[in-house]
């Protein structure tokens, strides 16, 4: 299945279950996202606080709008390798 929204677009938030009361109608941009097993995606959003939440393509809707990517890169980033048991370790910083 394939997913509905973009990195950066800004979506508003329209779950009306409990676990999204504080956030329902907030608008915040998509930072990730993942299509699930059974071909539904989730979507990790920026709220205003910083804070990543994450929503089922369900609950939320497009504004139309896409945030400047350059406003979410991160200001140290390192490298990391994942290993054959699922851990990772760092292979190089920026």
């Amino acid at each position: 299945m394939n997913n509905k929204f973009d990195f950066y677009e800004i979506v508003k938030i329209t779950g009306k279950n409990r676990r999204l009361k504080e956030v329902y109608g907030l608008e915040a941009p998509i930072k990730g996202m993942v299509e699930e097993d059974d071909g539904s995606w989730r979507y990790g959003i920026v709220l205003p606080s910083g804070f990543l939440r994450g929503v089922k393509e369900s609950e939320i809707e497009s504004t139309g709008k896409f945030a400047n990517p350059d406003d979410y890169k991160p200001v140290d980033t390192v490298r990391m390798r994942v290993l054959p048991d699922g851990s990772g370790e760092i292979v190089d910083r920026d």
